[in-house]
C-alpha cells in the first residue's frame, strides 16, 4: 500500500508537471508568421523582380532573406539594394550578410560565403545605413559600380556586369540586431533595387495581413479547465 500510494503520487507530481509546462507554453506562444514581400515591374533591360522575406525572430532579432527572380541575363536585373521601414525599431546594425557566392568567370561556387562589410575589405561588401524614422538602407559598396549583387539562380550576366563579380546566387541572408522589438511590429515601404546604378527600383505592394497564432483567452481558460479537472481526479483516485 505504501508504495502504491507513492507512485500514484509520484505519477500525479509528473503530469500536474507536464501540464503547468503544456499550459506556460501556450500562454508564452507569441511567435509571428513571416512577412512576404515581392516585385515585379518593368525595366529598359526587361522584366525585373524579387522577394524578401522578414521573420523576427525574438526581440532582438531580425532575419532578412533576399531573393532574386529577374528572368534576363541583361545589365542591371541583378539586385543591389533594398530599403524598408520598420516600425518599433529603435538601433539596428546589420551583423551578417551571408549566401553562396559565385564567379562565372573561373566557374567556381562558394556556398556560405560572408558578404558585410568590415575593417579591412569594403570593396564588394553590404553594409546599412539607419535612415529617418526607422528606416534601414542597406545597400553595396564599389564607388557606385556594386560588387556582390543578387542574380536569380540560373542566370549569366552579361557585358561588363562580369567585372563586379562575384555575384551572390538566387538568395542573400541578412541578420541584424535590434533593440526592444515587439512580435507585432510592422514592414513597410519595401524598395528594391536592381543594377549598378542602380539601374531601376520599385516598391513592393503592401501583402495581406499574417494572423499571428497567438492563444486566445477562451483557449488557454480551456486548456487550465481541462488541467484542473484532471488533478481533481486524480486527487479523488488517491
Amino acid at each position: 500500500m505504501f508504495w502504491s500510494a507513492m507512485t500514484r503520487r509520484v505519477s500525479f507530481g509528473k503530469v500536474t508537471a507536464v501540464l503547468a509546462a503544456l499550459v506556460l507554453s501556450a500562454a508564452g506562444n507569441t511567435t509571428r508568421a513571416a512577412t512576404i514581400f515581392s516585385f515585379s515591374g518593368p525595366s529598359s533591360n526587361g522584366t525585373v523582380s524579387g522577394t524578401a522575406v522578414f521573420d523576427i525572430v525574438d526581440a532582438t532579432h531580425l532575419q532578412v532573406k533576399v531573393t532574386a527572380t529577374s528572368p534576363g541575363n541583361g545589365q542591371g536585373v541583378a539586385i543591389s539594394g533594398l530599403n524598408f521601414s520598420f516600425s518599433g525599431l529603435n538601433v539596428g546594425s546589420l551583423t551578417s550578410v551571408k549566401g553562396t557566392a559565385i564567379n562565372f568567370k573561373t566557374n567556381t561556387i562558394t556556398p556560405d560565403s560572408e558578404f558585410l562589410k568590415d575593417a579591412l575589405n569594403s570593396v564588394g561588401k553590404w553594409q546599412a545605413n539607419s535612415g529617418g524614422s526607422g528606416q534601414i538602407n542597406t545597400i553595396t559598396l564599389g564607388n557606385g559600380q556594386p560588387y556582390s549583387m543578387i542574380i536569380a539562380d540560373g542566370r549569366t550576366p552579361n557585358g561588363n556586369l562580369k567585372n563586379f563579380e562575384p555575384y551572390i546566387k538566387g538568395m542573400a541572408t541578412f541578420f541584424f540586431d535590434i533593440s526592444n522589438v515587439s512580435p507585432t511590429a510592422a514592414f513597410s515601404n519595401v524598395t528594391f533595387f536592381f543594377g549598378t546604378g542602380p539601374d531601376t527600383s520599385g516598391t513592393a505592394p503592401e501583402p495581406p495581413p499574417t494572423i499571428v497564432p497567438v492563444p486566445e483567452p477562451a483557449s488557454l481558460g480551456l486548456l487550465m479547465a481541462g488541467a484542473m479537472g484532471l488533478v481533481l481526479r486524480r486527487r479523488r483516485a488517491c
